[in-house]
């Protein structure tokens, strides 16, 4: 059909007025345009649908586990396959039900579309955490606390690595020094 659509404004162009060739221009702008709008709609629609990736990856970060959820959810990371979020979302799921093989490897497909993201960043810290690789989410949460400076949850989340493995500790005594009874007056809460 466009290319018949072509065709005939090419056949009527010569014979058209001035003002009839802007309408005729105005509707071929409106003719190239149609697909992408097409394309924008259906974006859409995809992100308020209920299965789909934005709407998993709230429920992943949101909701607890569930059986079901964790089946529509590997099944969309599976079909999804280039889909950063939607792996990212299998990652954080498979994570709370602690299969940690399948949550490394989706949050390795994520971190391969979209390495720079901060969110997955974060799972990546996270599942590195949980999994035991310590110093991989160390430096999973520092990597994100420099390419995203005003990223709150990675300081929240490097704190609690931090509190999590006692090095609040470590990195208070090579700053301040050991604490010793004279020093009990420049630590207000340790009374």
């Amino acid at each position: 059909m466009l290319p018949f659509l072509w065709i005939l404004v090419c056949l009527i162009w010569r014979q058209c007025s001035k003002k009839d060739k802007w309408i005729t221009a105005g509707c071929c702008v409106l003719l190239v345009l149609f697909p992408l709008s097409v394309r924008f709609e259906d974006m859409l629609r995809a992100s308020l649908s209920p299965a789909g990736t934005l709407s998993l990856f709230k429920k992943s970060v949101d909701e607890g586990y569930y059986d079901d959820l964790d089946k529509v959810i590997r099944m969309h990371a599976a079909s999804h396959e280039n889909d950063y979020l939607v792996q990212a979302a299998a990652a954080l799921y498979a994570a709370k039900k602690s299969d940690m093989n399948y949550a490394l490897s989706s949050i390795q497909k994520a971190r391969s579309l979209r390495g720079n993201d901060p969110v997955v960043l974060l799972i990546e810290g996270n599942i590195d955490f949980l999994a035991g690789a310590f110093e991989k989410a160390k430096n999973a949460f520092e990597t994100c606390i420099k390419q995203f400076p005003e990223y709150a949850p990675a300081y929240f989340n490097c704190g609690q690595y931090y509190l999590g493995t006692v090095e609040t500790i470590k990195v208070w005594n090579t700053s301040i020094g050991q604490p010793s009874l004279t020093h009990r007056r420049s630590i207000p809460l340790l009374k």
